[in-house]
C-alpha cells in the first residue's frame, strides 16, 4: 500500500511523534509502510542486553531513556516530575 507513496516517510515520521506517549494497544493501523507492531518496536534499542524505550515525561514534556520491565512503563523522566505532578494533582482534586 505505502511503497509507491512519496511521502511514506513523512508520514512515518509523523507516526513516531503522534505516537511517541501511546501504549501500543492503542496503536493501529498502517503508517509509513508498517504495521502498529513494527512502529512501537522501533522505539526499542537494546544497550549492552538490556531494552529501553525513548519516552516523553508527561509533566515536563522532556524525551528520556526508560529501560523496559514486563509489566510496568515510567511516564515521569525523574523524581521532581513525579512530586510535581502529584502535587499538580491534589491541588486540583482540592479545588473540586
Amino acid at each position: 500500500v505505502c511503497g509507491g507513496c512519496p511521502v511514506q516517510r513523512q508520514c512515518l515520521a509523523a507516526s513516531d511523534e503522534e505516537e511517541r506517549d501511546l501504549p501500543r494497544r492503542w496503536v493501529y493501523g498502517v503508517r509509513g509502510g508498517l504495521l502498529p507492531g513494527a512502529r512501537f518496536d522501533r522505539r526499542v534499542t537494546t544497550q549492552n542486553g538490556r531494552r529501553f524505550m525513548t519516552l516523553r515525561c508527561r509533566y515536563c514534556r522532556r524525551l528520556f531513556q526508560w529501560q523496559v520491565a514486563r509489566g510496568s512503563r515510567q511516564e515521569y523522566c525523574g523524581k521532581e516530575c513525579v512530586a510535581a505532578a502529584a502535587k499538580t494533582a491534589q491541588v486540583s482534586e482540592d479545588a473540586r
